[in-house]
């Protein structure tokens, strides 16, 4: 079956993830037919390649498999008109300074002063240093017609918003170079990768907080140190920064949806250190329902969404931790429902690793034959920009899916070509490499065992693991899945039998 190109399928795979996210605003703002133009909006985004045949497979069920080249033509249309629109928002700012400049060429001096201050205001309120900048201009080009304005103060407040404007770059910066090498939202995965982290340690804007000058570079301030202490394994310094981030934004309430993105990373980033910390019940709990509250108040539709499935992905760890598999199982089926009604979300992280804690509760209830189907879904097509490690743990964990189904056969090939194609991607590290290992050697023959060779030979794998994850920084592993955890469950059923 050959690829073909297509223009629609070309245009949709060249917005970026922001005109994305516009224009599905953009379609639900209109009519309720056009829902089938976001259908199909949807299934051409998921598609890597084109290719017509399984295109009519992918929209068999919807009402205009019918009119495919009709609705084709017309969803083009739309996605122009909605970009036209998405330009003119992009404008908003540029036609406010226009009409300042209008202003003062009609003489209405006084009028533009007022207009101008409200919106450098507005600016600073959300650390929109670069705006500011402009509009401070503007204060000095009409300083020669309004002489109540003091121009070297201006100039001065001027310099002031570039520092800050740098500031909030330098931290942005020093995020996405830690993020580089922890592989943006995982974390280091082998000794070479650590060693690169070792010159992160004198780098000033980690260390020094009197270096922030804004609240944004503050946020990233924050952000950075939770990465970084998290990575190479001081636990009680990450969850630390991470309760300082959510404390810093929890304490002004009005940037929640100016800075919707960051929160939801603070309080991620604090539930996340508690699990590295060994999983603190009553502050786990008290964050999930606020997280839960403000899931609702959230205004940005996209953002909202997001927020949710941050909440779903942490109630499911919150019921298997405490052994509540009946509420976890009602919320999978519920959490199922929201990732296949909104499977492309532009941060599609937050449906990945809701769909990876989807799978593993089914895993750890039992459902081994669900958790493959939701495991085998991670593809490594989807996961090689961003967080890889989870297509590799979902392998790994489908292996285990094999042997429990008594696929012997199936376990020991998927194995080797697991091993292989991670290697082939740079992705097989040591733990991953460990795990393959004792599952398609030790675990392959689980169903003849007998219980007692069952509990023995969990035993042994819990000293392993043990050893395995003897440097610090191999301990955050478990934020993927805590197998240590796993064993103690399955090794207590196994003991309740005998």
């Amino acid at each position: 079956m050959k690829d073909s190109k297509d223009n629609l399928h070309t245009l949709i795979h060249s917005l970026t993830p922001t005109e994305k996210r516009f224009f599905k605003r953009f379609v639900k703002s209109r009519k309720a037919k056009d829902n089938d133009y976001l259908n199909l909006f949807n299934v051409l985004n998921i598609m890597p390649r084109y290719t017509k045949e399984i295109l009519l497979e992918k929209i068999a069920g919807y009402n205009f498999s019918g009119q495919l080249e009709v609705k084709k033509h017309y969803l083009f249309q739309l996605i122009l008109d909605s970009q036209r629109q998405y330009r003119d928002v992009t404008l908003a700012m540029h036609n406010a300074l226009v009409e300042i400049d209008i202003l003062m060429d009609k003489g209405m001096y006084t009028y533009a002063y007022k207009s101008i201050n409200k919106r450098i205001e507005k600016a600073r309120k959300i650390d929109d240093f670069n705006y500011e900048i402009q509009l401070l201009d503007k204060l000095v080009v009409l300083s020669r017609f309004y002489p109540q304005i003091n121009t070297r103060q201006i100039l001065s407040e001027q310099q002031t918003a570039q520092d800050r404007s740098q500031n909030i770059l330098q931290y942005k910066l020093l995020f996405y170079d830690l993020s580089d090498i922890v592989g943006q939202n995982s974390f280091v995965r082998n000794s070479r990768q650590m060693q690169r982290l070792e010159r992160f340690k004198t780098n000033r804007y980690l260390n020094d907080s009197l270096a922030v000058k804004s609240f944004t570079a503050q946020m990233y301030f924050h952000l950075c140190n939770y990465l970084f202490k998290a990575t190479i394994g001081d636990n009680s310094s990450c969850y630390e920064a991470a309760s300082k981030m959510h404390r810093l934004i929890k304490s002004h309430p009005e940037a929640l949806n100016s800075y919707n993105k960051l929160y939801l990373r603070a309080i991620s980033a604090r539930l996340s250190a508690l699990t590295l910390l060994g999983y603190r019940k009553k502050e786990f709990q008290t964050l999930i329902s606020e997280l839960k509250t403000n899931s609702i108040r959230i205004k940005d539709k996209e953002s909202r969404k997001i927020a949710q499935a941050i909440f779903y992905e942490f109630q499911l760890i919150f019921y298997t931790r405490e052994k509540n598999f009946s509420k976890a199982v009602e919320l999978v089926q519920i959490a199922s429902a929201f990732v296949k009604e909104n499977n492309i979300l532009s941060d599609g992280n937050a449906i990945k690793y809701l769909s990876f804690d989807i799978a593993k509760t089914h895993f750890i209830i039992g459902n081994y034959a669900e958790a493959n189907k939701w495991f085998l879904k991670h593809t490594y097509s989807e996961s090689k920009t961003k967080s890889s490690d989870i297509f590799a743990f979902s392998r790994i964990l489908s292996l285990f899916c094999d042997v429990f189904l008594n696929e012997t056969e199936n376990s020991k090939y998927n194995a080797a070509y697991l091993r292989n194609h991670l290697s082939k991607q740079g992705q097989l590290f040591d733990y991953e490499s460990f795990l393959v290992n004792r599952i398609s050697k030790h675990f392959v023959h689980w169903n003849i065992r007998s219980l007692q060779e069952k509990i023995t030979m969990l035993q042994t794998f819990k000293r392993e693991l043990k050893q395995h994850l003897d440097s610090p920084w191999k301990g955050n592993m478990i934020l993927y899945f805590d197998f240590e955890w796993w064993v103690e469950l399955q090794l207590e059923h196994l003991i309740a039998e005998s």
